[in-house]
């Protein structure tokens, strides 16, 4: 795992918080490339968190010290620079991060064993796109779009109980201007009294580009 790999995570509902540098690094190219009718706050926002993310790892050289690197346990390390525990919107996530119409199951199938959210078909879309997800088990499920500036521009599911199994909805941006929009999923299971198992969340966000 690199440094592209480590998850923004700023607390907060800002869109790009639980992605990761990459795909942040991803969303910046695509506004500079596609500048075009995007209001300038959107960059001013890019700008401040990558801004962030390059200092992350900075501090002040010591005043009595002249060199960056010195050799200590057997290895190079370089001087005023911080560990990743000491960066609070930065962290290690193994594995993949998780980021109406209704498709009933098969009937005898079985059911999947964990919660996906997949990217949208198309992508670039213009104006509709679908948003496929699986519920391993019934979950109240919630499906919201926001912008770039963190602003919700549109509720597709709204805290509806829906069956285990493939999912998907239709989103429709005709009334939207083009850019980078994120779809976030929150599903929520109900506890088990019978097995003595607690209720889980599920939360994931992915990007998608609205190309006019």
């Amino acid at each position: 795992m690199g440094f592209g790999d480590l998850v923004y995570v700023n607390g907060g509902r800002y869109p790009l918080n639980g992605l990761t540098i990459n795909e942040i690094a991803d969303i910046a190219n695509d506004e500079m490339t596609n500048w075009e009718g995007v209001d300038s706050a959107v960059f001013v926002g890019l700008n401040a968190t990558v801004e962030m993310i390059n200092a992350a790892f900075a501090k002040p050289l010591p005043f009595d010290q002249n060199d960056t690197l010195v050799w200590a346990g057997g290895k190079f390390q370089l001087r005023g620079s911080r560990a990743l525990s000491e960066v609070s919107f930065l962290k290690q996530v193994m594995g993949n991060i998780p980021t109406t119409r209704q498709i009933r199951p098969v009937a005898g199938s079985q059911l999947p064993d964990q919660f996906v959210l997949n990217q949208n078909y198309p992508n670039p879309f213009n104006p509709t796109t679908v948003i496929s997800f699986t519920l391993p088990e019934e979950a109240v499920v919630t499906l919201k779009i926001y912008n770039v500036l963190g602003q919700d521009v549109g509720v597709l599911i709204d805290r509806q109980l829906m069956d285990g199994g493939d999912q998907e909805a239709e989103f429709d941006a005709r009334k939207l201007s083009s850019g980078v929009y994120f779809y976030q999923l929150i599903a929520q299971t109900a506890p088990n009294a019978e097995e003595g198992s607690v209720g889980k969340t599920y939360v994931s966000v992915k990007k998608m580009l609205l190309l006019r």
